[in-house]
């Protein structure tokens, strides 16, 4: 092929071009042949190939016929290579989908196994998540914490009653700062307005290089 278009041999046998084939094309009977560039987005990934027993045999006709099953066979192969592309890559996400449970599941088991209380916020101090020892200690629903500003339900006020600012809150530090806090000899608040003394340390979440909240145990 030249300049990626069809070729058509129509004496097979004197064709200077075929000379290393002269022999077996004697054999078999072959005296004619069209060779058909496969394209797939611009580039060629495929020939189909057509031999006939007498001379000259591929005429205009037949050409243009054969012309037009080779972009039928070059639809029908971009298709299949896309539905097999789509299929495999459906086939990894479901994989993903399914090591992703995993590993939730793993963690959850994790945080809900340990006697020490867990509980993440976001950048507005939100709770995120929180096991179920820091829903006991703090005698919240899970669904009274979750969405709503740990500041004001557990860390509102010191030992005394005296108003406790958001700013000097380590947790608050965490995610402004990005660095961990550790604190001790504080305390939190419960729901019924009681507090527990309570030594902590929180950290920074950090989400390809952004902090994105903190986590508290």
């Amino acid at each position: 092929m030249s300049g990626k278009c069809p070729v058509v041999v129509d004496n097979f046998q004197q064709d200077p071009g075929t000379v290393p084939w002269h022999e077996l094309a004697t054999q078999a009977g072959i005296h004619s042949a069209a060779i058909f560039p496969i394209f797939e987005e611009d580039q060629v990934v495929g020939t189909f190939n057509l031999y006939a027993a007498e001379n000259a045999f591929f005429n205009a006709d037949i050409r243009s016929l054969l012309e037009e099953m080779t972009s039928d066979i070059a639809f029908a192969t971009l298709n299949y290579r896309r539905n097999e592309e789509h299929r495999l890559g459906h086939q990894r996400l479901e994989e993903s989908s399914r090591q992703l449970a995993q590993i939730n599941n793993q963690m959850r088991l994790l945080l809900e196994s340990t006697g020490e209380g867990i509980y993440g916020v976001d950048t507005q101090g939100r709770c995120t998540f929180i096991n179920q020892a820091a829903v006991d200690m703090f005698g919240y629903t899970r669904e009274e914490m979750l969405g709503h500003s740990m500041h004001e339900l557990t860390h509102h006020s010191y030992e005394d009653g005296a108003a406790y600012p958001l700013e000097a809150c380590a947790v608050y530090l965490a995610f402004t700062s990005g660095e961990p806090q550790q604190m001790k000899d504080e305390v939190f608040w419960r729901k019924n307005n009681s507090h527990f003394p309570v030594d902590y340390s929180t950290y920074p979440i950090h989400e390809r290089g952004v902090v994105t909240g903190a986590v508290t145990v």
